[in-house]
């Protein structure tokens, strides 16, 4: 609404504004100029003075070929942008001097056709040489990257000279003379950047990002524990901790009369760090970064985008409080305030036929791994939140990550009172969580339950658990969405 509020500005000068969103929008304005004056020289512009917006990289291997040895940069696809009449690609020429290791040299181009450009040097995990064709298989092109935690960090040597790890293709980059991306190689004052960078975040020992582990091999819905990243830092390179770091400190430096805004501005800061990780993909249509969760599950990615969060790109930090801000500001005026409160679904607070409406969506049965996903949010919030009362808990005792004794899955790896997670607990939990609907829900009451999954097993365990808490289906409705 209109409500007043008093804030400060960059200069610590007192301001009011008008209204939630303005007052979100005022301090993540400030938050923004605080982060750029501090993190603007780990993105240098380049030569021709383009401000860089994202950096495309690719994780490495060493061709295993008899007599080769060459870096293989992992990438799916060479095209940078194939939108209109903009359309570039990478391709390269092998350099190999007598004596020397051979070696991959890319070029920037603008492609006549799609056969200009070179496929990509990995499928299904299967990497291909570019030097010597030999093809290094999945198992072992697993094992270089484990033996790296993932290959998202560059590897330096002590005078700050890359010797392995995370390549750079690209850096993609604006002009103010010039409309659409520009895409350039990197030059040594890049990787000086991000050296700079790897070393900021050295000195500032464990526990300042997540260093939680991520849910054992094998676990519903992950992929990447195989290839190195077992614990949640993992996922983010050097720059992008530091970044996130950055930003996280300047949430926790709001003045005790903004402090308000922290819940708020910590879901703004979230949404940027799912799109400044190294899980990211580069959309050549829409040149631009897709964030991390295209599906409910994290998959490695074989070539990334690291997007700068301080440029004006998507997937930076005004992106996340301006969605945070629409929020506030499309908030209906005058509406009835309702009641939240945490409670186990097999117990709920409300007395018996006291609802008339008794709406849910359960979970999938095996198809998502709520809890554990949820981990990539919860260890951040942790460190924006410190101490706060929503991240405690009732239901479990660990305060290192979310709970997941109680959820009520399909995870034949996760055990409960002894008791694996098999079809069978699906069913038996789902109908006592159906019963306690029974008992809050009136006579003339309705329940509506929101379900999808592709197999009959889930659909076969879901209705089992309905019907054996005493429910009446009166009606399916099909429906078609995403």
């Amino acid at each position: 609404g209109n409500a007043e509020f008093r804030l400060s500005d960059t200069k610590g000068r007192q301001v009011v504004v008008h209204g939630l969103g303005e007052a979100l929008r005022h301090v993540g304005k400030r938050v923004k100029e605080s982060a750029e004056s501090e993190l603007a020289k780990y993105y240098p512009s380049g030569p021709d003075g383009g401000r860089p917006i994202a950096y495309l990289w690719a994780r490495v291997v060493q061709c295993e070929g008899i007599g080769c040895g060459a870096e293989i940069p992992l990438a799916r696809s060479f095209w940078l942008s194939q939108k209109g009449n903009h359309r570039q690609a990478l391709r390269y020429k092998v350099e190999k001097k007598q004596g020397s290791t051979p070696r991959v040299i890319f070029e920037v181009f603008e492609p006549a056709n799609e056969s200009d450009v070179p496929i990509g040097t990995v499928s299904r995990a299967n990497a291909t040489c570019p030097c010597c064709h030999a093809v290094l298989p999945a198992e072992r092109v697993r094992a270089q990257l484990a033996a790296q935690a993932g290959a998202a960090d560059v590897r330096f040597d002590a005078h700050g000279h890359r010797i392995g790890g995370a390549f750079l293709l690209v850096v993609v980059t604006v002009h103010k003379d010039r409309t659409g991306r520009g895409y350039r190689l990197p030059t040594p004052e890049d990787y000086a950047a991000v050296y700079a960078a790897h070393e900021a975040v050295k000195k500032m020992g464990t526990g300042v990002s997540p260093d939680e582990p991520l849910p054992p091999t094998g676990t519903l819905g992950f992929r990447v524990q195989r290839y190195g990243i077992t614990r949640w830092g993992n996922l983010f390179s050097s720059r992008q901790k530091l970044s996130l770091i950055k930003l996280q400190s300047l949430l926790a430096g709001l003045p005790p009369t903004e402090r308000f805004l922290r819940p708020m501005l910590a879901a703004a800061f979230n949404r940027v760090a799912m799109s400044n990780m190294s899980l990211t993909r580069w959309n050549a249509h829409a040149q631009k970064m897709q964030h991390t969760f295209g599906r409910q599950a994290l998959p490695i990615v074989w070539d990334f985008a690291e997007v700068v969060p301080i440029a004006n790109a998507p997937g930076n930090w005004e992106s996340g409080y301006e969605l945070v801000c629409n929020v506030a500001e499309g908030w209906p005026m005058g509406c009835a305030i309702g009641g939240v409160q945490q409670a186990d679904a097999r117990k709920s607070p409300l007395a018996s036929d006291s609802a008339n409406i008794w709406f849910t969506d359960p979970p999938y049965y095996d198809a998502v791994p709520y809890s554990d996903l949820s981990d990539f949010f919860f260890v951040w919030l942790k460190r924006t939140l410190t101490g706060h009362p929503l991240l405690r808990d009732p239901f479990d005792s660990s305060n290192q990550l979310t709970p997941k004794a109680q959820e009520i899955v399909q995870d034949e790896t996760r055990r409960v009172d002894e008791r694996v997670k098999d079809g069978a607990f699906f069913e038996s939990e789902m109908a006592r969580a159906f019963a306690e609907g029974r008992r809050v829900t009136r006579d003339d009451g309705i329940a509506c339950v929101v379900f999808a999954h592709k197999t009959t097993e889930g659909w076969e365990a879901l209705l089992s658990g309905m019907l054996q808490s005493g429910w009446t289906v009166t009606a399916s409705w099909p429906i078609t969405t995403e």
